[in-house]
Protein backbone atom coordinates (compact mmCIF):
# COMPACT_ATOMS: atom_id res chain seq x y z
CA UNK A 1 0.00 0.00 0.00
CA UNK A 2 1.53 2.99 -0.97
CA UNK A 3 1.31 7.00 0.19
CA UNK A 4 -1.05 7.56 -2.77
CA UNK A 5 -3.60 4.38 -3.02
CA UNK A 6 -6.91 6.24 -3.26
CA UNK A 7 -5.96 9.36 -5.16
CA UNK A 8 -7.78 8.77 -7.66
CA UNK A 9 -11.38 9.09 -5.62
CA UNK A 10 -10.33 12.24 -3.82
CA UNK A 11 -11.31 15.49 -4.62
CA UNK A 12 -8.73 18.05 -5.94
CA UNK A 13 -8.53 20.75 -3.55
CA UNK A 14 -9.09 24.13 -4.69
CA UNK A 15 -7.90 26.05 -1.64
CA UNK A 16 -10.38 28.29 0.39
CA UNK A 17 -10.69 31.80 0.18
CA UNK A 18 -13.13 32.15 2.99
CA UNK A 19 -14.58 35.97 4.04
CA UNK A 20 -12.02 38.38 5.04
CA UNK A 21 -12.84 41.99 6.95
CA UNK A 22 -14.00 44.98 5.06
CA UNK A 23 -17.38 45.94 3.05
CA UNK A 24 -17.78 45.28 -0.14
CA UNK A 25 -19.98 44.64 -3.32
CA UNK A 26 -20.13 41.04 -4.13
CA UNK A 27 -22.27 38.63 -6.82
CA UNK A 28 -23.41 35.57 -5.53
CA UNK A 29 -22.71 32.55 -7.97
CA UNK A 30 -24.13 29.93 -5.57
CA UNK A 31 -25.43 28.61 -2.45
CA UNK A 32 -25.36 25.20 -1.79
CA UNK A 33 -25.87 22.63 1.21
CA UNK A 34 -22.83 20.19 1.71
CA UNK A 35 -21.54 17.88 4.40
CA UNK A 36 -17.98 17.91 5.48
CA UNK A 37 -15.85 14.54 6.08
CA UNK A 38 -17.18 14.48 9.66
CA UNK A 39 -20.76 14.48 8.34
CA UNK A 40 -21.43 18.30 9.42
CA UNK A 41 -23.85 20.06 6.82
CA UNK A 42 -23.10 23.24 6.02
CA UNK A 43 -24.26 25.91 3.78
CA UNK A 44 -21.38 27.47 0.86
CA UNK A 45 -21.85 30.55 -0.23
CA UNK A 46 -19.91 31.35 -3.18
CA UNK A 47 -19.38 34.72 -4.66
CA UNK A 48 -16.85 36.73 -6.64
CA UNK A 49 -15.75 40.48 -5.10
CA UNK A 50 -16.78 43.06 -7.43
CA UNK A 51 -15.76 45.93 -5.33
CA UNK A 52 -14.41 47.23 -2.16
CA UNK A 53 -16.22 50.07 -0.55
CA UNK A 54 -14.38 50.41 2.83
CA UNK A 55 -10.99 48.58 3.96
CA UNK A 56 -10.43 47.29 7.63
CA UNK A 57 -7.25 48.26 9.29
CA UNK A 58 -6.87 44.70 10.62
CA UNK A 59 -6.64 42.58 7.93
CA UNK A 60 -5.72 42.93 3.89
CA UNK A 61 -9.10 43.22 1.96
CA UNK A 62 -10.19 41.03 -1.04
CA UNK A 63 -9.64 42.30 -4.15
CA UNK A 64 -11.88 42.74 -7.31
CA UNK A 65 -12.78 39.38 -9.25
CA UNK A 66 -10.90 36.99 -6.04
CA UNK A 67 -13.69 34.57 -5.71
CA UNK A 68 -14.81 34.10 -2.09
CA UNK A 69 -16.93 31.49 0.14
CA UNK A 70 -19.10 32.15 3.18
CA UNK A 71 -19.33 28.74 4.82
CA UNK A 72 -21.98 28.60 7.37
CA UNK A 73 -21.51 25.32 9.60
CA UNK A 74 -24.78 24.09 10.81
CA UNK A 75 -23.12 22.75 14.19
CA UNK A 76 -22.90 26.35 15.42
CA UNK A 77 -25.20 28.14 17.90
CA UNK A 78 -25.49 31.45 15.57
CA UNK A 79 -26.33 28.79 12.47
CA UNK A 80 -29.70 29.43 12.04
CA UNK A 81 -30.03 33.16 13.29
CA UNK A 82 -26.92 33.91 10.46
CA UNK A 83 -29.26 31.88 7.66
CA UNK A 84 -31.66 34.17 8.24
CA UNK A 85 -30.12 37.26 8.24
CA UNK A 86 -28.47 36.67 5.01
CA UNK A 87 -31.88 35.34 3.60
CA UNK A 88 -33.61 38.18 4.32
CA UNK A 89 -30.65 41.35 3.32
CA UNK A 90 -30.37 39.11 0.21
CA UNK A 91 -34.23 39.29 -0.36
CA UNK A 92 -35.24 42.56 1.40
CA UNK A 93 -37.39 41.10 3.59
CA UNK A 94 -37.66 41.00 7.22
CA UNK A 95 -34.95 38.54 8.32
CA UNK A 96 -37.67 37.41 11.84
CA UNK A 97 -40.07 36.37 8.94
CA UNK A 98 -37.98 33.80 7.26
CA UNK A 99 -39.24 30.30 7.12
CA UNK A 100 -37.42 26.55 6.79
CA UNK A 101 -38.86 26.88 3.50
CA UNK A 102 -37.19 29.73 2.55
CA UNK A 103 -34.14 28.33 3.32
CA UNK A 104 -34.40 25.05 1.67
CA UNK A 105 -35.30 27.26 -1.66
CA UNK A 106 -32.42 29.30 -1.27
CA UNK A 107 -30.15 26.16 -1.46
CA UNK A 108 -32.40 24.35 -3.78
CA UNK A 109 -31.51 23.37 -7.30
CA UNK A 110 -33.32 27.16 -8.21
CA UNK A 111 -30.34 28.82 -7.01
CA UNK A 112 -32.68 32.02 -6.47
CA UNK A 113 -29.52 34.09 -5.11
CA UNK A 114 -27.42 33.51 -7.95
CA UNK A 115 -27.38 36.75 -9.87
CA UNK A 116 -27.55 38.75 -6.52
CA UNK A 117 -25.44 41.69 -6.04
CA UNK A 118 -25.19 42.38 -2.64
CA UNK A 119 -23.63 44.32 -0.39
CA UNK A 120 -21.63 43.12 3.07
CA UNK A 121 -20.24 44.77 5.73
CA UNK A 122 -17.52 42.20 7.22
CA UNK A 123 -15.48 42.54 10.42
CA UNK A 124 -12.68 40.95 12.27
CA UNK A 125 -13.36 39.58 15.91
CA UNK A 126 -11.63 37.67 19.13
CA UNK A 127 -13.18 34.59 19.57
CA UNK A 128 -13.44 33.99 23.29
CA UNK A 129 -10.57 30.95 22.45
CA UNK A 130 -8.25 34.03 21.81
CA UNK A 131 -8.77 33.24 17.98
CA UNK A 132 -9.34 35.96 14.93
CA UNK A 133 -12.90 35.47 13.52
CA UNK A 134 -14.71 37.30 10.36
CA UNK A 135 -18.44 38.39 10.90
CA UNK A 136 -19.84 38.67 7.68
CA UNK A 137 -22.91 40.92 7.72
CA UNK A 138 -25.29 41.25 4.78
CA UNK A 139 -26.27 44.36 4.35
CA UNK A 140 -28.53 44.34 1.38
CA UNK A 141 -28.95 43.26 -2.53
CA UNK A 142 -28.15 45.71 -4.91
CA UNK A 143 -30.67 46.83 -7.34
CA UNK A 144 -29.78 45.98 -10.87
CA UNK A 145 -29.99 49.70 -11.81
CA UNK A 146 -27.81 50.26 -8.54
CA UNK A 147 -25.13 47.33 -9.61
CA UNK A 148 -24.11 50.02 -12.54
CA UNK A 149 -24.26 53.21 -10.79
CA UNK A 150 -22.23 52.05 -8.14
CA UNK A 151 -19.77 49.49 -9.33
CA UNK A 152 -17.62 50.86 -12.36
CA UNK A 153 -17.63 49.17 -15.70
CA UNK A 154 -13.83 47.65 -15.06
CA UNK A 155 -14.61 46.14 -11.98
CA UNK A 156 -17.75 44.43 -13.58
CA UNK A 157 -16.27 43.51 -16.82
CA UNK A 158 -13.05 42.26 -14.78
CA UNK A 159 -14.96 40.48 -11.91
CA UNK A 160 -18.06 38.58 -13.53
CA UNK A 161 -18.05 36.17 -16.62
CA UNK A 162 -19.68 37.30 -19.67
CA UNK A 163 -22.78 35.87 -19.33
CA UNK A 164 -23.40 37.00 -15.89
CA UNK A 165 -22.38 40.86 -16.95
CA UNK A 166 -25.31 40.04 -19.60
CA UNK A 167 -27.93 38.76 -17.02
CA UNK A 168 -27.58 42.10 -14.93
CA UNK A 169 -27.36 44.25 -18.09
CA UNK A 170 -30.67 42.03 -19.08
CA UNK A 171 -32.49 42.64 -15.77
CA UNK A 172 -31.78 46.26 -16.02
CA UNK A 173 -33.56 46.47 -19.35
CA UNK A 174 -35.92 44.58 -17.73
CA UNK A 175 -35.51 41.17 -19.66
CA UNK A 176 -35.30 38.65 -16.22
Amino acid sequence: MGIFDGIEKARASKGGNYERAGRYYEYVRRVKLDKNRKGIEFIAVEKVVLQVIALDPVEEPHGVGEQITHLLMSDKDSFLGNVKAMIGAMFGEDADAVSAADAEMVVSDTQPAAGLVIEVNNRQITTKAGQPFTLVNYVRALSPEEVFQLISPENLERALLPEELDSLRAAVRGEE
